[in-house]
């Protein structure tokens, strides 16, 4: 066993049986080699924190029984090393069990390779192929890598490696393997990801390909990633839902395609998302170090009842951009522009268009305007202020032309409303706050007839 003083890592191992067949331990070459090293009916212990382990696989806390090993053909001198996988088995404490991992692994002063290495328990299969020349992980790299994984993993083995689900969800995951391949080449100075496939039969297929340059320099590093994906039936997902709940949320046959990248230090994505008819387009931008960031968000011709069946929301058709620097609103030196519209929403036998907003922060002068020319909803609203931590300042003014309670749904009885508001709010962000909202040439209109409602102010503060 080992524990590290002041350390929470702990390590133990326990061998019942250990065997070795002419086996050579030179410590002046530092040469070692053995025809076959065995080992039976073992255990090893792994805790990395004090914490109590988590249901199913946990990599913090390992618990490795019933060890059976053969390695043949031994052989270690600095980077020339072989042994070949005879027998390894295993049983872990989450219930994962290791059949068997056949293959051998074989490195020389040029390269490492694994020609075929096999991982298999009762529910999985994994098989690794690679071929590493040392000279693709230099600093100045040369060379090509070669690396190929394909796997299948069984409903069993994805549940114990994930942890905890719903039952529900569980019993509703299709009764298939889940199959993964993925295809590398390359090397530190431009990496290759020629092909990564996921695919869960009656599901989803997903497919990524994709470079990665300058690796391992963090200042020069960039990549570009490519994203194909395809849902079919993902039913199963509302098994993670209440039963209260699952029938108000469908998921639909949805197909994404896109891009990621990474250059000069900075993120970028752009996202398409469709659904019959109905498409979802994103582009984003986003810079660590400087903070600046581009966000555009189109939805066209999107039908919400097809995720939301309850829902009255059958039609959407609007955008949004932001774009600007800096995160914090109190610094002078953030700054950020919103431009915002609503084409068409269609929320039951209503529908509602003709909706701007746009706003801007800059400096610590905050200014948004809102302009509708809905019919229903026909107003100008704007908001001034000042953001300061110690003392923000807002304006608000509202000029509604026209608001229809009745054909905006809320009321049961026809009834439509003009008015202008203004309204002034002050605060500290602590104890002292101040409100003044004046609302005038306030007008009601009913079947035949108009009201003329008295001007209303009010005035609030607060100190304590």
């Amino acid at each position: 066993a080992m524990q590290i003083p002041d350390d929470s890592l702990h390590f133990s191992t326990y061998i019942q049986q250990a065997g070795l067949i002419n086996g050579l331990v030179d410590f002046e070459t530092d040469h070692y080699k053995a025809d076959q090293l065995s080992i039976s009916n073992s255990s090893i212990a792994y805790d990395g924190n004090n914490t109590s382990p988590i249901s199913g696989f946990d990599p913090s806390h390992i618990r490795l029984s019933e060890i059976q090993v053969q390695l043949d053909s031994i052989y270690y001198g600095g980077k020339d090393i072989h042994t070949k996988f005879h027998t390894f088995s295993a049983k872990e404490r989450s219930g994962l069990s290791i059949q068997t991992i056949t293959g051998a692994i074989i490195s020389n002063t040029q390269m490492l390779q694994i020609p075929q290495l096999e991982l298999k328990t009762p529910h999985s299969n994994l098989q690794v192929q690679a071929r590493i020349p040392w000279s693709t992980l230099s600093d100045q790299p040369q060379g090509d890598i070669q690396s190929t994984l394909m796997a299948s993993i069984g409903k069993e083995d994805l549940f114990t490696l994930m942890g905890t689900f719903p039952e529900s969800f569980k019993q509703a995951y299709p009764d298939t393997s889940l199959y993964v391949s993925t295809h590398i080449g390359g090397n530190l100075s431009s990496l290759q990801l020629n092909t990564f496939k996921g695919e869960l039969p009656t599901a989803f297929k997903i497919g990524i390909t994709g470079d990665i340059k300058a690796v391992s320099d963090s200042l020069h590093r960039s990549a570009q990633f490519q994203l194909n994906a395809h849902t079919e039936n993902v039913d199963f997902i509302s098994g993670m839902l209440s039963p209260e709940e699952r029938s108000r949320y469908q998921f639909p046959q949805i197909h994404i395609e896109g891009e990621a990248s990474l250059k000069d230090q900075a993120y970028q994505t752009n996202l398409t998302i469709t659904e019959e008819l109905g498409k979802v387009q994103l582009n984003a931008y986003y810079h660590p170090q400087k903070k600046s960031y581009n966000v555009h968000l189109l939805v066209d011709s999107l039908n919400p009842t097809h995720f939301l069946p309850q829902d009255s929301l059958s039609f959407l058709t609007a955008s949004i951009k932001v774009d600007g620097e800096g995160l914090d609103p109190f610094q002078s030196t953030t700054s950020t522009h919103i431009k915002g519209e609503v084409s068409n929403i269609r929320y039951g036998a209503y529908s509602v268009s003709d909706i701007q907003l746009n706003g801007s922060l800059r400096n610590h002068l905050l200014q948004v305007n809102l302009i509708s020319h809905y019919p229903l909803a026909d107003m100008d609203l704007s908001l001034e202020g000042t953001l300061y931590k110690e003392k923000t300042q807002a304006t608000l003014k509202a000029n509604v032309k026209n608001f229809d309670f009745y054909g905006m749904h809320l009321m049961s009885d026809s009834l439509s409303s003009s008015f202008h508001l203004l309204a002034k709010a002050e605060t500290d962000m602590g104890k002292n706050n101040l409100l003044d909202l004046n609302l005038n040439q306030w007008k009601f209109f009913v079947p035949n007839q108009t009201y003329y409602p008295k001007s209303l102010s009010l005035k609030a503060k607060s100190n304590k």
